[in-house]
C-alpha cells in the first residue's frame, strides 16, 4: 500500500522539530453493525475489533430503547425509531475521514438484520451480510415493536411470503440481484431473480427458532 508524507513542525519549548506523518494513501473500507432486538453492541465489538485489525473503519452502537438510560423505551420504540437510528448510525460512519465512502458493508443480526435489508434502499451499501434475519409485517409501520401481535407474526412467518410482498424480502433480493450482477461481492452470482435466494444461501438456517425461519423465496 502507498503511503501519503506530509511534513510537519513539532513545536517544543520555543524551539521546533522537523517531522513527518505517513499515512494510507488510499482510503479504507467501512463496516456498520446493527445488532438484534433486545441486544446491544457488546457481542459486536470483538468482531468489529477484529476486522479493524485488517485495516477497516468499524461502527458499533446501541439501537434506542436498548440501554435502559434515558430516552425511548423498549416498550415504546418502533420500527421506524431504530430504523432512523441505523440511518444516523450510517450517516456518522460516512463522514469520517479515512472511510472509502464507495466501500461500506452493512452487518446485520436477527431484528438488525431486517433494518439493514430497509436500509439499502435509503443508503448505498456495497457489502451485506445478515446473520439469522428476523421478518416483519409492513403493516403497523409506527407501532411499538412490542406491542406486535405475537401470534399473528408467528403464523405470517411460517407462511411462505413472496419478496413483491414483503418490504424488507424484497429490498433483500434486489441487493443480491445486483450483488450477483457485479457490485459488489460475485460470489452471489447465483441470484438470478429479485425472489431467489443465491445457491449455498440455506432455506431454513433456523427452523426451530421462531424469529428466524426463512424459506424460499423468503419466509420466516
Amino acid at each position: 500500500m502507498t503511503a501519503r508524507s506530509e511534513t510537519i513542525e513539532i513545536d517544543i519549548d520555543g524551539e521546533q522539530m522537523t517531522g513527518h506523518f505517513l499515512s494510507p494513501k488510499s482510503k479504507v473500507p467501512g463496516v456498520l453493525f446493527v445488532h438484534g432486538w433486545g441486544g446491544s453492541q457488546e457481542r459486536d465489538l470483538e468482531r468489529a475489533k477484529g476486522i479493524a485489525g485488517l485495516g477497516c473503519v468499524c461502527l458499533t452502537f446501541d439501537l434506542r430503547g436498548h440501554t435502559g438510560g434515558k430516552g425511548i423505551s423498549l416498550s415504546q420504540v418502533t420500527r421506524e425509531d431504530n430504523l432512523r437510528d441505523l440511518l444516523a448510525a450510517y450517516d456518522r460512519l460516512l463522514a469520517h475521514p479515512a472511510l472509502d465512502t464507495s466501500a461500506i458493508a452493512v452487518v446485520g443480526t436477527s431484528y438488525g438484520g431486517y433494518l439493514a435489508a430497509i436500509l439499502t434502499s435509503l443508503r448505498p451499501v456495497r457489502w451485506l451480510a445478515l446473520r439469522v434475519p428476523a421478518l416483519y409485517r409492513d403493516e403497523q409501520w409506527h407501532t411499538p415493536k412490542r406491542q406486535l401481535d405475537k401470534v399473528d407474526l408467528l403464523d405470517y412467518r411460517s407462511t411462505l411470503v413472496h419478496s413483491a410482498n414483503n418490504r424488507s424480502a424484497c429490498l433483500l433480493g434486489i441487493h443480491w440481484r445486483r450483488v450477483a450482477g457485479g457490485i459488489g461481492n460475485r460470489r452471489s452470482r447465483a441470484a438470478r431473480n429479485d425472489h431467489e435466494l443465491p445457491r449455498g444461501v440455506p432455506e431454513n438456517p433456523l427452523a426451530d427458532a421462531p424469529d428466524h425461519r426463512w424459506r424460499r423465496p423468503f419466509a420466516e
